[in-house]
């Protein structure tokens, strides 16, 4: 029975009840956060134009358990093919050099997926974990963060490092 409950949920049949996670998770001590602040552009003008325009010299403000880390030099631009129709929109994140975020490995391209058609929220972090659990060189990794930007909070995302083909 648990099984089949666990295949429900994954196929996004039914939604766990516990909190309204697809609108928000309010920010606690132990959710990290994530900063991002524009320059040059708006949320608006982002989210209305093409996911392949790249927007240059960003800043973000990253808060964990560890405290603040400050990263400039931020290039973003959407993410996502059918989920850049949709009203929750997916970011890819270009760093200057390799950043180590929430302890998934040093990387300087991390994705910040909405799921936006996903009521649980769980779905990418349950593939990711049962592909590690089949395939030890699986190298997704990922983790929950609350996005802001500026001061606009976006609600839960997933943090995914981005691992290039052959690398």
């Amino acid at each position: 029975m648990a099984y089949f409950l666990l295949c429900l949920v994954i196929a996004g049949l039914i939604a766990i009840p516990l909190i309204d996670l697809k609108n928000r998770i309010k920010p606690s001590i132990s959710m990290p956060s994530m900063k991002i602040f524009l320059n040059n552009t708006s949320l608006d003008e982002i989210n209305s134009s093409s996911k392949e325009i790249k927007y240059f010299d960003n800043r973000i403000v990253y808060n964990d358990k560890n405290g603040n880390v400050e990263i400039k030099n931020v290039e973003l631009k959407g993410r996502g093919n059918a989920s850049w129709l949709m009203d929750k929109k997916s970011y890819r994140i270009n760093i200057d050099g390799k950043i180590d975020l929430m302890g998934l490995g040093r990387v300087g391209k991390w994705g910040l997926i909405s799921n936006g058609i996903d009521d649980t929220l769980m779905r990418n972090d349950l593939a990711y974990y049962i592909a590690r659990t089949v395939d030890n060189n699986f190298r997704i990794r990922g983790d929950y963060v609350d996005l802001y930007v500026h001061e606009k909070d976006l609600g839960l995302y997933y943090l995914v490092k981005l691992v290039e083909v052959g690398k």
